[in-house]
Parts: C-alpha cells; structure tokens; sequence
C-alpha cells in the first residue's frame, strides 16, 4: 500500500489513472509551473528545488485527498469511491502511521527548502487547514475553500521558491480563476447561468478565457514596458491559448469526422 505513503502515487492513483491525464496535469501544471518559477526568479531557480518543492506541495495535498477518501465519504449519502474495500480496510488500520509519516516527511523537506531556498515554503502549509475546512463543508463556501487550495498548488509556489508577490498575484489569472468559474458550473452549485453557458462549450470558452487575458496583458504590456513580470505572465498565457485552442480545434476536427 505505498499509495498512502509515497508522494504522487495516491494522486495518480485515484485521480488520474491515465497516461493521458497524467501527460495533460504536465502540460497544465507541472511545465507551466516551473516556465513560471524560472522566469520570475531571474532565471536562478534550480530543477532540484522545484522539485523538491512540488514533492512537498503534493504530500500535503494528499493529506487531503486521504482525508477526502476515506473520512468525508462516511458523512455523504452518496459517496464517490475511489478506493477499494482491501484498501479503505488498510486505511482504517494504519491511519496514524498514514499521516504521521506524511507529516513527518513534508516537515523534514519544509527545514531543508527553508534552509537552502527560503522560509516561505512554510506558507504552502496553509493546504493542510484549508483542505480539513473544505473536507468537512458541503455548500457554497467550498467555492471558496477550494479557490485557495487552487491558489495554494498553482500560485505559492512561485512565491515561496521566488519571493515575487506581483506575478504570484497575477498567476491567479492564468488558472485559480478559470478554475472557480469551472467550478460554479457544477449543479450542486446552482448557478444555472453558468452551468447551461458551459454544459456544452467547456472547451471553448477555456480557449476564449485565455484569448482575452492574452489580449488584456498584451495591452498593459504596451502600457508598462520593460516590466519583466508583466511579460513574463504574458508568455505564461501565451503558452495556454495555444494549448486551448489546440484542444479546442483537435475536437472539432474529431466530432466532424465521426460524424
């Protein structure tokens, strides 16, 4: 059982299951992260403390999803299960040394990273308190709630292993706010509006998100020139248009020919 150990195994696990979603959380998150981090740090950022750091992010956000998994779901009438019964029963029986290994690891790698990055690693702790909340709320406020884990995976790190709060901020754009309209759309939400414009334009209107913040930083980039933040996230969205669009054209162009 070292999904419940071992840093990604349980992610890709129970929520990925693919190579293809596993080469498309690279694409959407783990390049795109580090294309961010390197450019805002001047280029001085090192492999080994992005992924060390990411290795750390994720310990802790799969407190989360085991917590998600096995404690939230006997609350819920209709639970989904991503575990099977040998597992959940494993789970049960070594839940203490589940999180305290978990705990134990992310606190050693957080005093290494503190030491030789920065003390702002401690800032990605924030997961742990936001993920119980959210693990134990079942309403509108989850909107919230799961804004800030979003924020906390796609936006802090470049913070903690940067110390750059404007592109930090702006990264908020390029996916956390995406995400949270995303999210609106889901039924339990009851924001009907959302949910009937996205039902069947999800790929578009992904596409259409990032050609208008391209077009929007294009313009202030204008304004601020020689402002390497203001570029850098440029490029950032640059980089997912076309990943959008490319998705968006592929299925058109595979809906017209099954048809």
């Amino acid at each position: 059982m070292f999904m419940f150990y071992l840093p990604f195994v349980y992610y890709y696990k129970t929520r990925l299951r693919y190579l293809h979603k596993l080469l498309s959380w690279m694409l959407i998150y783990l390049f795109p992260l580090f294309f961010s981090c390197y450019l805002s740090s001047n280029y001085s950022i090192s492999i080994l403390s992005f992924c060390l750091f990411i290795i750390l992010v994720q310990s802790l956000y799969e407190v989360g999803y085991i917590q998600n998994d096995c404690e939230t779901i006997k609350k819920e009438d209709s639970p989904t299960l991503r575990l099977t019964s040998v597992e959940f029963q494993y789970y049960e029986n070594n839940k203490f040394l589940i999180y305290s290994s978990r705990l134990v690891f992310s606190f050693i790698l957080s005093v290494l990273l503190s030491y030789f990055v920065s003390s702002l690693v401690w800032a990605i702790w924030f997961i742990l308190p936001i993920f119980y909340v959210y693990n134990n709320v079942r309403n509108r406020f989850n909107l919230i709630l799961h804004f800030l884990l979003v924020f906390c995976r796609y936006c802090l790190p470049v913070l903690c292993l940067t110390g750059n709060y404007q592109v930090t901020l702006m990264m908020i754009f390029v996916f956390p706010l995406l995400n949270l309209i995303e999210r609106m759309s889901e039924k339990k939400f009851k924001f009907q509006f959302i949910s009937r414009f996205l039902a069947s334009k999800l790929t578009l209107f992904r596409a259409l998100y990032y050609l208008f913040f391209l077009s929007l930083f294009y313009l202030i980039s204008i304004n601020c020139r020689g402002d390497a933040n203001i570029q850098n996230i440029l490029y950032l969205i640059c980089y997912y248009s076309v990943y959008r669009f490319s998705i968006y054209f592929f299925s058109v162009l595979f809906y017209k020919i099954n048809r």
